[in-house]
């Protein structure tokens, strides 16, 4: 459905077959559309292609965005998986991006943002850090806080290569960037060398103690 929904958008950004992979099913990697041939096809009969373009954009200047008629507030994502469900989005007049990852050097270029904005991420060393480089394109943005601890793994859980930097005071972190909340879930986190997945968490209830701050 995702992909039915944003056709126009990839046929015009040009995904190179191991680009589209890695974006479209992150768990799996950048070869998955590799090593399977029939989803591949799937894929491409969906898109109205006969292949991928051979090369990768070079920078991606583009966004995802899941719009709805009369929105509240914007929550943009570290991760893709809020927006493959839209209509839990919708139904409760939220906006969301994607910006792709630690791709975010494209949200130089936004015009001004009226609505209040959240970003939600990985509480992890690497989602964080790239929080405070969106922070410092968007001073106004507001970090998503999980509403439990309950779902922590660990940091050396499958297909997971951030950890956090025990030599430093709070992982070298930019200490004042975080609300009391916040820092006591990091420390938390980093003391038992743990992370939570931004998939694990309810997009409703992360944005449930932001409401007075949505107007």
């Amino acid at each position: 459905m995702f992909i039915k929904e944003q056709k126009k958008q990839i046929l015009q950004d040009q995904y190179s077959r191991k680009k589209f992979s890695a974006v479209f099913f992150k768990d799996s990697g950048a070869k998955h559309l590799d090593k399977n041939p029939g989803l591949e096809t799937a894929v491409l009969k969906l898109l109205g292609l006969n292949e991928f373009p051979e090369k990768d954009p070079k920078n991606q200047q583009y966004k995802f965005v899941v719009d709805c008629s009369n929105p509240k507030c914007i929550v943009l994502c570290e991760n893709l998986d809020f927006l493959l469900l839209p209509w839990i989005a919708r139904e409760n007049n939220i906006e969301l991006w994607y910006a792709g990852g630690n791709n975010i050097d494209k949200l130089n270029h936004l015009p001004k943002i009226e609505l209040p904005i959240f970003y939600s991420c990985d509480w992890d060393y690497d989602g964080l850090r790239i929080f405070q480089r969106v922070k410092n394109i968007i001073p106004d943005i507001e970090l998503l806080i999980p509403t439990s601890t309950d779902f922590s793994k660990s940091v050396k859980s499958p297909n997971h290569k951030s950890d956090w930097i025990y030599t430093k005071n709070f992982s070298n972190l930019d200490y004042g960037l975080y609300s009391n909340d916040a820092k006591k879930i990091i420390e938390y986190l980093i003391r038992r060398k743990e992370w939570i997945e931004e998939e694990t968490m309810d997009l409703i209830e992360l944005l449930s103690n932001m409401e007075s701050k949505i107007h």
